[in-house]
């Protein structure tokens, strides 16, 4: 997200789960886990914070929303270990760790150099052990001008060696369990070329866009369109909504159900919701579920057949 203020950090702050009219929301059943990117059904996922404050507030929201999150997104700074506990709470209720090791302060040249393989071996044998599907994501938003690893502070060809460093050294510790999701920020802030960003199809598992709904007349072909248009030009991937959420305005249950039909209509994977309050508009708005837009997205979401 544009200017995201995330604290990428292991202690990261817990935020308030979201509620459905200030009324007490029962637990939502558990299931029996199993991977969400094996089936077919469209996911819907969650962002509630970066630690085990969290785990209750992913359950508030699939309550809340009548889902069961299948993802599970969070952020981790650089030097922050794979959290295995957390990441089999997680699995026995059924959802997949999403997890963006942003390089915050670190070189990426020095990544390609090798000066981070102990850092980033231990991490690949932690998410072996662990021994289910965890998603992983690299400099996200690299396409955007706001972060150290993005345009116009690094280069492409330096973010995709880096990339394709780390995969390749997670391969060679046997981490088979990884899904790798190279993921963009919309077109519709961050303008220029995505293809040069690409690391390849080799490298990639799953595309990931991240786009918000920050104006009353922003629609899913405005935000999400173009994006997905030029990623289709050079791979035919699967493509997840990868954060993603709307503000309080006037057309916001219009924007949330032309969110939902924009996955199906384009044959996307899903959505991740960005369940968080922020306050610096237009960027950082309320973005957490209430009101009117927490019943619209779990009416929304139920007819995708969950």
């Amino acid at each position: 997200m544009r200017l995201r203020r995330i604290a990428l950090a292991a202690s990261a702050l817990a935020i308030a789960g979201c509620t459905a009219g200030g009324s007490t929301i029962a637990p939502a059943p558990t299931r029996t886990p199993q991977s969400p990117l094996t089936s077919g059904a469209l996911l819907a996922g969650v962002y509630e914070g970066n630690n085990a404050a969290a785990l209750p507030l992913i359950r508030t929201f699939g309550a809340a929303t009548g889902t069961h999150p299948e993802i599970v997104l969070s952020y981790s700074g650089w030097w922050v270990p794979f959290d295995t506990a957390i990441a089999n709470q997680e699995h026995a209720s059924g959802a997949t760790q999403l997890i963006q090791m942003d390089p915050q302060g670190v070189s990426l040249t020095m990544i390609v150099a090798g000066k981070y393989n102990a850092y980033l071996r231990s991490y690949a044998e932690a998410v072996k052990a662990f021994g289910h599907p965890v998603i992983l994501g690299f400099g996200h938003e690299m396409n955007g001008t706001w972060y150290g690893w993005g345009k116009g502070r690094t280069k492409p060809a330096v973010f995709i060696a880096a990339w394709r460093h780390i995969v390749t050294l997670f391969r060679k510790a046997g981490a088979s369990n990884v899904t790798w999701l190279w993921d963009v920020n919309s077109t519709n802030v961050a303008r220029g070329s995505l293809q040069a960003w690409w690391p390849g199809t080799s490298w990639v598992g799953m595309v990931g866009v991240d786009g918000y709904y920050y104006f009353a007349d922003d629609t899913f072909a405005t935000v999400f369109g173009g994006t997905i248009t030029q990623i289709r030009q050079f791979t035919s991937l699967p493509i997840l909504i990868a954060e993603t959420a709307v503000g309080p305005n006037p057309n916001a249950v219009r924007q949330i159900s032309g969110l939902a039909d924009g996955v199906t209509a384009d044959h996307l994977r899903g959505l991740v919701w960005f369940d968080e309050n922020q306050d610096d508009p237009p960027y950082h708005q309320a973005w957490k579920l209430t009101g009117s837009r927490l019943a619209a997205f779990r009416e929304a979401v139920a007819q995708w057949g969950r």
